[in-house]
């Protein structure tokens, strides 16, 4: 089975090891590439991923093309927001995403 490349933001959070964690002792045994992200380029959780990424503040006008740049190049299947502040702009973005094979695990704008 592939490694199924996946882009954890906010890895400098205090939630970033819970997560690597639940995703390495997953029930059907998937492999995972980690690509970490963070606005803060040192940060603990840089040293738990694959590779890792300085990214803007989600209040900047290229976060997500920053975002959409590192999914295209790194071929991520998944993207995992650490960090309220991120969600509304994921959200909004989310077909821009889908459209490169990649599922943004955030809410519906809408909702």
């Amino acid at each position: 089975m592939d490694k199924v490349n996946t882009i954890l933001t906010a890895c400098g959070c205090p939630g970033i090891v819970g997560t690597i964690y639940s995703l390495i002792h997953n029930n059907d045994g998937r492999k995972f590439y980690f690509i970490g992200t963070d606005i803060r380029s040192e940060n603990c959780g840089r040293y738990l991923v694959d590779k890792f990424y300085n990214v803007p503040r989600p209040s900047q006008t290229s976060f997500i093309d920053k975002f959409l740049s590192i999914t295209e190049s790194e071929k991520a299947k998944i993207i995992i927001p650490q960090a309220t502040a991120e969600l509304e702009e994921f959200s909004k973005n989310r077909q821009k995403f889908e459209e490169l094979g990649c599922k943004v695990i955030s809410p519906d704008f809408q909702t």
